[in-house]
């Protein structure tokens, strides 16, 4: 009887499996159609609704504190020289 392990990878060449399983379908499936309703309820309702604005928040937040420790102190560090 042989044995077959499940290849993820469809690329052509040598086969080597995907590092990660892809995600449930149910779950990819719910996340495109709440994307979907909040975009389009938010607009019907008079309140546009940004859904990666919370992503945005965190990620340009993290780039902040990066470039201000890279940077040697940032705004703070001028204010407090004056």
């Amino acid at each position: 009887m042989a044995t077959s392990s499940r290849k993820f990878s469809t690329c052509p060449g040598p086969t080597v499996p995907f590092p990660f399983p892809p995600p449930p379908q149910d779950i990819v499936y719910l996340s495109l159609v709440g994307l979907f309703l909040t975009t389009k309820l938010g607009s019907v309702l008079g309140a546009p609704v940004d859904p990666f604005s919370p992503v945005e928040n965190v990620a340009f937040a993290v780039v902040d504190a990066v470039a201000n420790s890279a940077s040697g102190g940032g705004d703070e560090a001028k204010e407090k020289a004056n």
